[in-house]
């Protein structure tokens, strides 16, 4: 299943989705997932769905909807628990001034003390950097910071990955300016 991207609702992709609305509680239900706290992660599986199975006549010829739905409300639940375990790879409150092939240098790797001054320093740092920076930049160094792995970004970002590996290669530059 290829990586898609959700777009506006057509008028009959809003009411196919609202004739077929009970697929997402049926996914939830079936998995045994919260509704109140996962209704709003599989709802853009859901969508997404809708948006393939309409948009694309060889997929509504080969399956019916139920199963489809299901395969992107699956992928969009196993992205969110992902980005969560990911969220739990960077220790909170440590500013991140360098990033070598995947690991993050803090102001406490280069022998700085870890003190509300130096965290302060680096975070300004860090500000002063990112704001020279074109945005897509900016958008890798913030994913970055929240423990996003390369792969996840350069797929959330939509860009290719050697696209993404030159724009993190002009990032360790400008780091190891600012740092230096």
């Amino acid at each position: 299943m290829e990586n898609y991207k959700l777009l506006p609702l057509t008028e009959e992709e809003r009411k196919f989705a609202t004739e077929n609305h009970k697929y997402i509680y049926s996914f939830l239900r079936k998995h045994n997932y919260d509704i109140d706290e996962f209704y709003d992660v599989a709802v853009f599986g859901f969508l997404k769905a809708v948006q393939v199975y309409l948009r694309k006549p060889h997929i509504k010829e080969k399956y019916d909807f139920p199963f489809v739905n299901w395969a992107y409300c699956r992928v969009e639940m196993q992205l969110y628990f992902k980005r969560q375990r990911a969220k739990m790879r960077v220790p909170p409150n440590d500013i991140i001034l360098y990033i070598e092939d995947g690991i993050g240098y803090s102001a406490k790797n280069y022998g700085y003390q870890r003190s509300f001054e130096n965290e302060v320093a680096a975070a300004e740092t860090l500000d002063r950097l990112k704001s020279s920076l074109p945005e897509l930049q900016r958008k890798i160094i913030d994913l970055k910071l929240e423990g996003y792995s390369n792969s996840e970004i350069f797929t959330a970002l939509g860009m290719k990955q050697s696209t993404y590996y030159y724009n993190l290669n002009k990032l360790k530059g400008c780091f190891k300016k600012a740092i230096a």
